[in-house]
């Protein structure tokens, strides 16, 4: 998924047909804290920027 479908506080309910959304969404941030705690050892400029974006979102997740 991508940062731009990832389902949010702001943009989806937590509501019975939302839960595949609300569950994904809990997934990348579990996945988004694993990534950060690893990202001092990423020399990859490319997949630093797109795990720091991910880390900025990560507050909005569900």
């Amino acid at each position: 998924m991508s940062r731009a479908d990832v389902a949010t506080r702001e943009s989806t309910p937590y509501a019975r047909e939302n839960l595949v959304a609300v569950n994904a969404s809990r997934a990348a941030k579990r996945l988004t804290l694993a990534a950060g705690e690893l990202l001092p050892r990423v020399r990859d400029r490319a997949l630093r920027a797109e795990v720091a974006a991910w880390l900025e979102l990560r507050t909005r997740l569900m």
